[in-house]
This record gives structure tokens, sequence and C-alpha cells, in this order.
């Protein structure tokens, strides 16, 4: 894997710029998070691209120097927040573990614990594994994103392999798996769908 990038702060990618993360590149954040606001391009292709905890020694080696005195553990870290102008953003073949700290926010009327908060936008997140999180896999917020072939692994306790915040969320989605602890579904929410829309086999 060769040498981690160690995320110490919150980074932000703001609207208008491009990040690209090349593949086979791991990412260990001090319990902070990633906010993108313009485009991230995170493609693995045939190498996956790793976020995760400075904690964990299983790839990138013992970034945190202190042998096993301390274990990566779910919640670790905060997780990626994609805002509503992050729409062009791509996700293939990434792995994020032990994220769902607490949390990524208060964001429509509720604080965030999920690895990923879609926000009323719409990214490409494909073959990716979400893992060991404290909270959610994925959250979506009033919003049509591509999500195809993940797979969801151990979330939080009470916690659920993807979520609808809103009920105007009709992701194309398609051969997504869950196994493990959390709840294995779409959690969708009470009210009216006010929006015509169609609800894919996931």
């Amino acid at each position: 894997w060769g040498i981690p990038y160690l995320i110490t702060g919150s980074p932000t990618v703001p609207d208008g710029v491009s990040l690209t993360i090349e593949k086979g590149t791991v990412l260990k954040f001090q319990g902070t998070l990633m906010s993108v606001s313009g485009n991230l391009q995170a493609d693995g292709g045939d190498r996956d691209i790793i976020f995760t905890s400075w904690r964990d020694d299983a790839v990138g080696g013992d970034t945190n120097a202190d042998a096993d005195t301390t274990l990566a553990e779910a919640g670790n870290w905060k997780g990626l927040y994609l805002a509503p102008t992050a729409g062009k953003t791509k996700l293939n073949r990434c792995v994020f573990k032990y994220a769902g700290g607490d949390n990524l926010g208060y964001i429509h009327y509720g604080y965030r614990r999920t690895s990923v908060y879609v926000d009323t936008c719409v990214p490409s997140i494909s073959n990716c594994q979400f893992m060991e999180s404290a909270g959610h896999g994925l959250e979506l917020y009033s919003s049509s994103a591509t999500i195809q072939s993940n797979l969801f692994k151990n979330l939080g306790d009470g916690y659920t392999a993807l979520v609808f915040d809103t009920l105007d969320c009709f992701p194309i989605i398609s051969g997504n798996m869950a196994e493990g602890k959390g709840f294995l579904g779409i959690s969708v929410p009470g009210g009216s769908v006010a929006t015509t829309g169609q609800w894919q086999k996931p």
C-alpha cells in the first residue's frame, strides 16, 4: 500500500475545485471528516482506495506508532460529507472503515452519524464497502444518486445500511448487499410521497 495520508484536520474540497485520489491510496483519519462541495474522483479501478482510522494497522502500517496499544474500532473518525454541489463525485472501489463517529454535523435538523452523507446531489457510488461503522453506512437527503454493487457490513447498533432521510430519494440502485450487525435494509421515513419516482430493486 505504501505510506498513507494522515488526515489530522477536516479538509474541504470547495465548489469549483476537483480532487482526484489515485487507486491504491490509503487515507487515515485522526477523528476527523472530509467535506466535498466540489468534485471528488475516487476510482479504485483494480486497487481499492481505503478511507479508514489512523489506528488501522491492517493497511498502511502502524501509522500512530503504538504497536497494538490502540486498535481501530467503529467511530474512530466521522465520515465523508457530499454537499449539494458535489453531484459529479465518483466513488468506485472505495472502502470506508471505522467511520460513523460523533458526528458529521447538524445537517437538515439532525446530527448525522454515517460513513457517507449525500446531501441533495447525485454522485455515483459503486463497488464500495461500508464496514465497521458506528452509524449508518450511507445516508441520502433528496438524492437520486447511483448506488450499485456495494457491500454494507457490521454497522452500528440501531443503525441501517442505507437511509433515505426524505421521500424524494429515488436512487438508481442495484446489486447491493448487507451482512453482519446493524439493520440490514433501507430505512424510509414516514410522510407523503409528493414526487413521482421509482423504488428500484436494491
